[in-house]
């Protein structure tokens, strides 16, 4: 009886000691695991909605530059005059963006009768100008209906459906996102509007690409719940099918459904497993929409509230694989606890096998980390985080590349050696502000910044930065990525749309604008001004003699010469077809006339080769000045100036007039 008394007393101490290290063991990792998981997620989910964004952001830039291309302006001022002869290089230019940008199926632009009048194929990647007779008339189609009606400046975003030819469903499925603006000129004349097809498969393909090394599964849906990106795509883009119309993410997950679909951003557990999710709603201050009708050729149901006008990202990691990740030590384990029980007297072993599970746990968790680590430092955008004091607690390789640091060079210092002034002095402040006052002027909001790199250089950086609260302390996460690359296309874009295609040199809108600077400056400051205007003798029959290319290479020939005659600080501009002008600051008429002359001569002996022929041609110049002339207007002095133009060619061509009023 006193050895059982004494083992009992022995054995239920010891028993239940191990038994409630190996449960806490075992507690640890699983919430360690799943915790994990969730923070893994959340990051992977960020990336993909800041992309969504990128994507709405860079197709809306998109259209607003070709909305405002010179020679589509200058088509819509000529529509009375001749509507078709600006097609030409309106087509050509279109197509040039088409293939130059890849991502987008089409471009079109359709009168207000809804007819196609360009239209540009993507083509399977060899881009094409749709001919008239194959062009279609769009008027019943609900993006239509809706980007006509728009007032000025207003961008209508359509649904993402599949898209439709002639009234049905394309095949293969090709997913399509449809951004228009309604094409009104400065008189508020409607002339139609401008569709951009936008090429889902695109940034679904993206979002999956940075889900490639995570657990979750991801999903895209728009806001009834319909898969455009599911588990199996036989249910996805139910509304578009009437047999797929029940297959939706709230019949597959009701539980999970009620709460995504009425909320923007979170992560939930459900007895399906986890789901972590966000909501991408790209319609900002100033932008227009409209639901539109997911059925070709029926009304759409209303405007939609913008604030609702969004698709959901989910990221779903079913519940095996929750179960898998979170209890590897359940079984090693529970026969740990059954061997411990039995062979209670092997202290000793005991606590060395307790040790060693532990390290196993360690390890584990080491591992969970190491996977977090390698999808951060594999990310395309750079990560950064720091404490509330700013100090650099990891650098991935994509911010060293961008920021020319590496990371043990920056970790353990502050922020602001990346900021330039003056916002370097104001960071700590901001960020004990923050913690004070919760007032975020740059948290969770996507902004475009100046940074600085190791060689003191500044360049633009896209920023979003989140926040966190562990305990008693702050974390601050920033996603950065380098622009200066779309800034500089950016750039270049800007030279474009006042450059003419053909010659190089300055189109009419250009000279249209720096016309009114000069003039007003002529007449406030009382300096002279001279313009000129002149236009190649004789030139359509040159183009029907020779030819277009041959007419397009005199163009070329004369804009060149025009352009190395004239001062650094004059405007050589391409008026239209053969005319080109000259804005000369601070010319009197005399120099004004001693140049006319010099740009005649030079222009005669210009000789261009074409069909084993040398062609040569004059022009004719008209000339107004200031002072030398009461114009009262940019317009007036103009008129001034093509009068005297059409004299030179009513009294011989190939000279020089100067104009009177």
């Amino acid at each position: 009886m006193e050895v059982a008394r004494r083992a009992a007393l022995l054995f239920f101490p010891v028993a239940a000691l191990f038994l409630i290290s190996l449960y806490a063991v075992y507690a640890l990792d699983r919430d360690s695991a799943i915790e994990s998981l969730m923070h893994e997620e959340e990051v992977v989910v960020h990336q993909q909605e800041q992309h969504f964004t990128r994507t709405f952001n860079t197709i809306v830039s998109d259209l607003l530059v070709l909305t405002g291309h010179a020679d589509f302006k200058e088509m819509l001022n000529d529509l009375d005059d001749d509507p078709y002869k600006h097609l030409f290089n309106i087509s050509h230019e279109f197509l040039s963006f088409i293939d130059h940008k890849g991502t987008y199926d089409q471009l079109r632009f359709l009168n207000m009768e809804g007819l196609e009048i360009v239209r540009i194929d993507l083509n399977s990647g060899q881009p094409k100008i749709i001919p008239k007779e194959k062009r279609q008339n769009k008027a019943d189609r609900y993006y239509f209906k809706k980007t006509a009606s728009l007032e000025k400046g207003q961008i209508y975003i359509s649904p993402f459906d599949l898209n439709v030819e002639n009234g049905k469903i394309e095949q293969p499925l090709k997913p399509m996102l449809r951004v228009a603006i309604p094409v009104i000129d400065k008189h508020d004349v409607r002339h139609g509007i401008i569709i951009l097809n936008f090429l889902g498969k695109h940034l679904l393909n993206v979002l999956g690409e940075i889900s490639t090394n995570a657990p979750g599964e991801t999903l895209v849906l728009n806001t009834d719940g319909y898969w455009l990106k599911g588990l199996v795509s036989e249910d996805e883009w139910g509304f578009m099918f009437p047999e797929r119309s029940n297959k939706t993410f709230g019949s597959r997950f009701p539980d999970a459904w009620s709460t995504i679909a009425t909320t923007d951003k979170g992560t939930l557990t459900t007895k399906h497993g986890l789901f972590t999710y966000a909501t991408v709603k790209p319609l900002t201050s100033g932008w227009a929409s409209a639901s539109g009708n997911y059925r070709a050729y029926q009304p759409e149901p209303g405007d939609p509230d913008l604030a609702n006008y969004s698709w959901k990202i989910v990221s779903f990691v079913p519940s095996e694989r929750i179960q898998a990740e979170s209890s590897r030590l359940r079984l090693p384990l529970l026969v740990l606890g059954i061997i411990l029980t039995i062979v209670w007297g092997m202290y000793s072993l005991l606590s060395s096998n307790a040790r060693a599970h532990k390290k196993i746990a360690r390890q584990i968790l080491k591992e969970k980390d190491q996977r977090i680590r390698e999808i951060i430092d594999s990310a395309f955008d750079g990560i950064i985080t720091i404490n509330e004091n700013g100090i650099i607690s990891s650098f991935n390789p994509a911010a060293s590349t961008i920021f020319g640091y590496a990371a043990d060079e920056v970790i353990g210092k502050n922020i602001n050696l990346l900021v330039p002034s003056p916002h370097r002095e104001m960071h700590n402040d901001y960020l004990r502000r923050y913690i004070e006052t919760r007032e975020a002027h740059i948290i969770d909001k996507p902004r475009e910044v100046e940074a600085v790199r190791k060689d003191g250089t500044a360049f633009p950086l896209s920023l979003c930065i989140g926040a966190k609260q562990y305990s008693d302390h702050w974390m601050f996460t920033g996603i950065v990525r380098d622009i200066t690359e779309r800034k500089k296309m950016e750039g270049e874009l800007e030279k474009m749309a006042v450059t003419d295609a053909l010659t190089g040199i300055y189109n009419r809108g250009y000279f249209n604008r720096h016309l009114v600077t000069e003039f007003n400056r002529s007449k406030r400051y009382d300096v002279p001004l001279s313009l000129i205007i002149l236009d190649i003798d004789h030139f359509k029959a040159v183009n029907d003699t020779y030819g277009h290319p041959a007419g397009d290479a005199l163009l070329i020939a004369v804009a060149t010469e025009l352009h190395k005659l004239a001062r650094d600080t004059d405007v050589v501009a391409r008026y239209g077809g053969e005319e080109f002008v000259l804005i000369l600051p601070q010319t009197d008429g005399q120099s004004a006339l001693i140049l006319a002359e010099r740009l005649r001569k030079a222009v005669a002996e210009i000789a261009v080769s074409a069909d084993k022929e040398m062609i040569s041609v004059t022009i004719s110049l008209g000339l107004a000045c200031i002072p030398g002339s009461e114009a009262d207007s940019p317009d007036h002095y103009l008129r001034i100036a093509d009068r005297a133009l059409y004299q030179a060619k009513e009294t011989g061509r190939n000279k020089t007039v100067l104009g009177t009023d």
